[in-house]
């Protein structure tokens, strides 16, 4: 009974050995086979158990230091577990093997386990993740991922570098709530977060933001939702273009449209003025030639001599506004000729300091030596003297300071932003600033359009800047302003010395 009991147990264990689905082996330490499994040979490529036997061990390691090293280590400690070899198959190729072995008597037994397939795997993985990872990390535009609640997860060198940042580490930790710290407009974050919720995925959303040093710049983002499986948002990512060039281009292109529309609608108000403008000439000539004979014929003390009088001043006044219309229409001769500007400006400054109240302040700077230019100088009077009379009637309630200066200044068409439409070159920068009353915004987009003021009625016609502008631009120059409310206005009129 007992050795039916032993056989049948006997028979089991190898049963179990046989059919393993690991490898299992014993050899001696100089790697002489005494048994292996069907499995084990299989793993190796040989056809039977026995011709591996025949072969042995020692050529299976792919390098013989690794050999040594495990026999080496095997019978220091007695037992391994979780060895990782390279092994060779009956063709060479090699296997990836995590090896258990324990060492008696010099005899060394245990099991094999290939995990060839899963090396592999894990190669392909770490070879994936370097990909995207290289993508990630050397894209050109900005990739994030972050939480609902406004702090990033993680970004790309590309987005830290946009935002001012000198690494993804400074801007994750610098960055502790997205909303309050990048949005210009922080409202639009949560309208950011409503369409994420609402449509999982947003494209092209626009908003302007904050770099590191608090400047604005335009962005454009993609981003999707990355939800769970019950549908609870864990996290937002996507990427982010840098559009503030773009922004830029279309804002130039829209103040260019703007520009050519009020110059067409310029264009035809004055050529209706100009039409206008000869014929009440005509008839102001026929007024004023009557009224002046008839005060030659009428004694001083007659009442009708100072009504004749009213009657000529009114028609000369008539004949100054066709004067200025003409201009403004374009249909008055220019008379273009060496002209030194800053002579102008010192006669004019001149002729309104005695003019002006005794609160007003008039002073001239002239900073260049070379103040000649091809122009009209009829025309520059009339612009320095326009200019003049706006910054005295900007200060006529409380007084203040007129100053004009005379510069040089050259110009890079780089530079277009500053001055639009001027070509390279060197140019008389005119300027004329007061400390009056200032405009707002709107009324500085309207300022040159003719018949606007902000003057009553007796006291201006709203031609004057018009006319200014027609006479710049007559000139191949530039009018620019700049002004602030409570604080004062400052007109730049550029006149081009490249004759």
């Amino acid at each position: 009974m007992m050795n039916d009991a032993l056989k049948e147990s006997e028979r089991r264990y190898r049963d179990l050995v046989e059919n393993a689905l690991v490898g299992i082996y014993a050899a001696d330490i100089n790697g002489r086979i005494s048994y292996i499994n069907n499995t084990f040979s299989s793993m190796f490529g040989f056809d039977s158990r026995e011709e591996m036997i025949s072969i042995g061990l020692a050529s299976r390691f792919k390098n013989h230091k690794d050999r040594r090293v495990f026999v080496k280590t095997l019978l220091k400690a007695g037992k391994l577990s979780n060895f990782e070899l390279e092994l060779l198959k009956k063709d060479g190729q090699t296997i990836n093997v995590l090896l258990n072995a324990t060492s008696k008597d010099n005899i060394i037994s245990g099991m094999v386990l290939d995990i060839t397939e899963h090396k592999l795997s894990e190669q392909l993985l770490r070879q994936s993740e370097e990909k995207y990872r290289n993508i990630f990390e050397n894209a050109v535009e900005g990739i994030f991922q972050s939480t609902e609640d406004g702090r990033f997860l993680s970004v790309n060198p590309a987005l830290a570098k946009m935002y001012g940042y000198g690494s993804p580490e400074e801007f994750i930790a610098s960055i502790t709530d997205i909303e309050k710290q990048l949005y210009v407009n922080p409202w639009e974050r949560l309208i950011f977060k409503e369409l994420l919720e609402k449509n999982g995925i947003i494209e092209r959303f626009e908003i302007q933001v904050y770099k590191k040093n608090r400047s604005k710049f335009w962005i454009s983002f993609n981003a999707r939702a990355v939800k769970d499986s019950n549908g609870l948002i864990l996290y937002y990512e996507g990427t982010v273009e840098d559009i503030t060039s773009r922004k830029q281009a279309e804002e130039e292109k829209m103040r260019l449209e703007a520009q050519l529309r009020q110059s067409q609608r310029m264009e035809a108000i004055g050529q209706l003025a100009g039409g206008i403008a000869h014929d009440f000439n005509n008839v102001l000539i026929g007024i004023k030639g009557i009224a002046m004979r008839a005060l030659k014929k009428t004694p001083s003390e007659n009442p009708l001599y100072d009504k004749l009088e009213l009657i000529l001043k009114g028609a000369q006044r008539g004949h100054d506004l066709v004067k200025r219309i003409l201009t403004f229409s374009r249909k008055g001769e220019s008379n273009f000729k060496p002209v030194r500007v800053g002579q102008i400006i010192r006669e004019t400054v001149r002729m309104m300091q005695v003019s002006v109240p005794p609160n007003i302040e008039i002073s001239e700077n002239i900073l260049t030596k070379d103040d000649t230019v091809l122009a009209d100088q009829i025309q520059i009077y009339q612009v320095v003297l326009n200019l003049c009379f706006n910054g005295v009637h900007a200060m006529e309630d409380k007084g203040g300071a007129l100053k004009v200066s005379l510069a040089d200044e050259s110009v890079d068409p780089s530079e277009h932003l500053q001055h639009p439409g001027l070509k390279k070159g060197d140019y008389l920068k005119i300027t004329v600033s007061d400390t009056g009353r200032g405009m707002t915004p709107e009324t500085i987009k309207r300022i040159f359009d003719p018949f606007f003021t902000t003057k009553r009625p007796e006291d201006g016609t709203g031609l004057g800047l018009s006319v200014v502008k027609s006479i710049v631009k007559e000139h191949n120059g530039l009018i620019t302003v700049s002004s602030e409310l409570s604080k004062g206005t400052s007109f730049c009129v550029y006149l081009s010395k490249n004759h």
